[in-house]
């Protein structure tokens, strides 16, 4: 599977769309990009889905981490989705759900 991310936006949230790895090279290829269009969008909440993502190292946790604090800073939510296997294990191993929730993805809608 060919690693890129999609981004669409719903009514009230930015969703983002992984596939393939999250390591590093894909992290430095996304991550400016990423922040960019969390800084151009207003919409309360960004969800990741990973749901197309069978590995993510250490990279991919610091993206994600870093883009909660982007969102923190300004009130807005970041949601995960689609987590499953080795991924979901390496999040709940990091002790990220502590501070990012989950979500079915039949409640992201929902989630705002």
């Amino acid at each position: 599977m060919q690693n890129e991310m999609k981004i669409s936006e719903t009514e009230d949230a930015l969703v983002v769309f992984f596939y393939g790895d999250l390591d590093h090279e894909t992290t430095l290829r996304y991550r400016d990009h990423l922040v960019s269009c969390i800084e151009d969008s207003h919409q309360p909440s960004v969800i990741f889905n990973f749901k197309h993502v069978h590995f993510i190292d250490s990279s991919g946790i610091g993206m994600v981490l870093g883009r909660y604090n982007q969102l923190v800073k300004s009130q807005r939510r970041l949601y995960l989705s689609g987590l499953h296997g080795s991924v979901y294990k390496l999040f709940d191993l990091t002790g990220l759900f502590k501070i990012i929730q989950c979500l079915d993805e039949d409640k992201e809608v929902e989630a705002k």
